[in-house]
């Protein structure tokens, strides 16, 4: 019992260590009333589809604008993605990327 127990739990390790994709180091501009821009960096292992989302909020701390999208691999795996808002937003959340298999996002 305490073999199959500890194997369960390194290979549970092993799979939360080493997710499809992963996402961080998020930057963001306010461009203008409507648009606020979100630049941040995802690592996606070979052939993997990801979902990236994002949310702009307003000063008052109020949602105003959210995209979920599918990002492009590129060399230095940073992602640049605009943000449609309702009004002018002060912040930007990067609430992560999922992959197959992967519900929780990183």
């Amino acid at each position: 019992l305490v073999l199959v127990c500890g194997g369960w739990l390194g290979w549970t390790i092993w799979e939360q260590a080493s997710p499809p994709v992963a996402s961080g180091e998020l930057t963001f501009t306010i461009v203008d009333d409507n648009t606020a821009s979100a630049r941040f960096v995802v690592d996606l292992q070979d052939d993997v589809v990801a979902t990236c989302t994002v949310r702009a909020y307003a000063e008052d701390h109020t949602l105003v604008g959210t995209v979920s999208f599918t990002p492009e691999p590129t060399p230095s795996g940073r992602v640049t993605q605009e943000i449609s808002t309702d009004r002018r937003a002060t912040s930007v959340e990067l609430l992560g990327c999922t992959a197959p298999g992967q519900p929780r996002p990183r």
